[in-house]
């Protein structure tokens, strides 16, 4: 009987033991999936963040881009109109003579290829009055425009279906360079943007290619111009990408690669195929290569849903964090930004630094008008920041806010929040340069105010992308005191001089 009691208890004690162990298990698993969900998703909203930002990196130039072709067309359209039927025949032949390979260029005893626009009119071209109208209003706006949107393109140029080109490029004499035997309207440069390849008229960009002359790699970005039916110009700058190459091989996450490809699957950089695609200078299809994980990330990229299923059901999981399809409405990126961050905790660290000290009465001293753009939370912290120097700012919600302000009244310094619903600071940035920047022109009757970005320090090369839109000074967020009076007090320190 003893015997049966012990064997029984052993029996009792071993099954609370498994179960025990079971439920320890079991625990361990699920927090162990717990953790790993948890550092998934925060690892998916980082690269989502990533993605975001970079994209509007790098899309900046090409925005510029955009909005310059725009006012160059509307005013090429308007000076041919001005023009009417007269004949520049006589301005056109003091300045432009035929040379020995039969090519009309600029007259070599009085042209500057650093401070002119060249002309190249190939020697199959009839040269009528139509045709020295259009080279002579080429001309004008080439060195109108080119010397003032110099600092961001190396770059404008106006071509004809013609064959001819008139092209601002300080750094290259192109016109001069250019053989007799170049046909301008073969080149992607110029077919792109033509009837049969654009029915749209719109404004488009080149796949890259390799300048010869130049000896760098580019993206033409192009917009035709029409006068009722009649192809009367395709306009454009050239964007060389070097640099973005190198930004785009060297500057990534851990553990990551950056990857640029056209909507039309063409590769644009890959840090490992770099090779192979100077070899096809540029013009590497995707669905023509044997890389099936490429294929697989375009398809996603573009969104496809079949795709995302099927690569889902092979993987389990997806390469990419987020999917943008074009055009990318600046409210959406916001609301996700926001809902990114509100579900993380802030911690502060108390700081081992004292405040800095401020002189209250430095907007009596150094008076500014100010301008600031921002979300309603940053909105209350930097002005609480600016009355302790008694300072008073107008507030603008986001981007279109900001040149609606701009366009009712003068402002000495705007303090631009990077990513804003509606408009973003990089594109307000832009069309600021593009009406308040053009004094070169003679169009704007007031300067051009300083910008401030503010934005949070996200990524290595955020100041970068800031200052290369064109924007004059960075403040990071959470904002610091000391960080904004610094940046107010060198826009007071440039205005004692000339203007702020």
């Amino acid at each position: 009987m003893s015997f049966n009691k012990t064997t029984l208890a052993r029996q009792t004690l071993l099954q609370m033991a498994a179960r025990v162990a079971i439920v320890i298990i079991a625990s361990t698993a699920i927090g162990y999936f717990h953790v790993f969900s948890v550092l998934e998703s925060q690892t998916k909203a980082q690269l989502e963040k990533y993605v975001i930002e970079r994209s509007h990196r790098e899309a900046s130039l090409f925005t510029l881009a955009k909005d310059n072709l725009a006012e160059l067309k509307k005013e090429l359209l308007l000076q041919l109109k001005e023009r009417g039927q007269q004949d520049p025949q006589q301005e056109f032949t003091q300045l432009f003579v035929k040379q020995k390979d039969g090519v009309t260029r600029n007259r070599p005893e009085s042209f500057n290829h650093k401070r002119q626009a060249g002309v190249f009119v190939d020697d199959q071209v009839s040269i009528n009055a139509d045709i020295r109208r259009r080279v002579m209003t080429f001309y004008n706006l080439a060195n109108t425009y080119g010397p003032a949107w110099h600092n961001r393109f190396q770059n404008t140029y106006l071509m004809a279906p013609e064959n001819f080109i008139v092209i601002y490029w300080p750094e290259l004499s192109w016109a001069q360079t250019a053989t007799a035997n170049v046909n301008i309207p073969d080149e992607e440069y110029f077919w792109a943007a033509n009837r049969k390849h654009n029915p749209q008229k719109r404004g488009i960009c080149t796949g890259m290619y390799y300048d010869p002359l130049a000896g760098l790699w580019a993206v033409s970005c192009l917009l035709p111009v029409y006068d009722g039916d009649k192809h009367v110009a395709t306009i454009g700058h050239d964007v060389f990408l070097n640099e973005l190459i190198k930004r785009t091989v060297n500057d990534h996450l851990k553990g990551t690669y950056n990857i640029i490809f056209r909507k039309d699957d063409r590769l644009i950089t890959h840090p490992k195929l770099m090779k192979q695609l100077e070899k096809s200078e540029g013009k590497s299809d995707l669905f023509k290569s044997d890389e099936q994980h490429l294929k697989n990330i375009f398809q996603l990229a573009m969104g496809n849903p079949a795709m995302r299923e099927a690569h889902a059901a092979q993987t389990g999981n997806f390469p990419l964090a987020a999917f943008l399809n074009k055009p990318v409405k600046q409210s959406h990126l916001y609301n996700k930004l926001l809902q990114i961050f509100s579900e993380q905790p802030l911690k502060v660290a108390p700081s081992p630094n004292p405040s800095p000290k401020i002189d209250s009465q430095l907007a009596q001293v150094r008076p500014l008008r100010i301008l600031a753009e921002d979300n309603v939370v940053n909105q209350k912290v930097a002005l609480l920041m600016l009355q302790r120097m008694e300072y008073r700012a107008d507030l603008a919600g986001n981007g279109l806010e900001v040149l609606e302000a701009l366009n009712r009244q003068p402002y000495d310094l705007v303090l631009m929040d990077v990513q804003m619903p509606e408009m973003d600071g990089l594109e307000a940035t832009h069309h600021i340069h593009q009406k308040w920047s053009n004094q070169a022109v003679g169009k704007t009757p007031a300067p051009r105010p300083r910008i401030i970005a503010m934005t949070a320090n996200a990524m290595q090369g955020d100041r970068e992308a800031c200052m290369y839109a064109g924007m004059d000074d960075y403040v990071s967020k959470p904002i610091q005191l000391e960080a904004l009076v610094q940046a107010l007090s060198k826009c007071q320190q440039k205005r004692e001089g000339y203007s702020c």
